[in-house]
């Protein structure tokens, strides 16, 4: 299954007063779901430290997303965020293993409203959970999340969809997507908080999107074919 990355509608972490924060959150064993069966979907990450170390008295929250919408780890309560504190604080360079309830291909159909879409696992940062100042602090917001595109659609093909990319990144003015020569019909841009703010409807192996306008942060673009999401990416406006 091959690994994307994105934010869907995660939580945000409040500004941080002490030290240079970096966290990260990866996949460990997450497993392949095939067409037809409910095989369990193995969604265990690891939060690891890459800054500078965190008092005890700070909380790190993090969790997963089904389909942009957030879930704790454990209960799959819809809108709260899971978080720990640690008794002696989490220094640097130390991880912290984070064990998933094995989802069912059902299960994701379900909470997905159809047959695909993205299961992510994020660390949301250090504070107060909030739905401002996402990851302020943080001095490598693209580390902090890490998904796996879910789909039960016999019809999607395997591709190498690593030949699509986006490009300058981060950008100012323009940014151009290369397809390669994937087939895709449209490219959605989301915000933050899972907003389609921009729609590209595709003519050639080379789009382009201009974002003078936007506001410098993290964006996300969704390559679909049909209505199957193909892949997700991030990239950054810089002004």
């Amino acid at each position: 299954m091959k690994k994307i990355y994105t934010l869907g509608l995660f939580l945000a972490a409040a500004t941080l007063s002490f030290g240079q924060i970096d966290l990260s959150a990866s996949l460990d064993n997450h497993t392949n779901l095939d067409n037809t069966s409910d095989d369990p979907l193995n969604m265990d990450f690891t939060i690891r430290n890459l800054g500078d170390s965190i008092p005890p008295t700070d909380t790190i929250y993090y969790g997963i997303s089904i389909g942009g919408g957030y879930y704790t780890v454990d209960t799959f309560m819809s809108g709260t965020v899971n978080g720990v504190s640690f008794v002696n604080g989490f220094p640097s360079g130390a991880q912290y293993s984070v064990d998933v309830s094995d989802l069912l291909g059902s299960f994701l159909m379900t909470e997905l409203g159809g047959s695909s879409g993205l299961v992510c696992s994020a660390v949301l940062g250090v504070g107060a959970a909030v739905l401002t100042s996402p990851f302020a602090g943080d001095a490598n917001a693209l580390n902090n999340a890490e998904c796996v595109n879910w789909s039960d659609a016999s019809s999607v093909a395997e591709e190498d969809y690593s030949q699509i990319s986006v490009y300058p990144n981060p950008a100012s003015e323009d940014v151009y997507f290369n397809l390669g020569t994937v087939e895709v019909d449209q490219i959605q841009v989301m915000d933050l908080s899972g907003r389609v703010i921009d729609v590209i409807n595709i003519n050639g192996s080379i789009e382009t999107l201009d974002v003078k306008a936007y506001e410098s942060g993290i964006y996300f673009y969704a390559v679909l074919r049909g209505d199957a999401v193909l892949t997700t990416e991030k990239f950054i406006v810089s002004k």
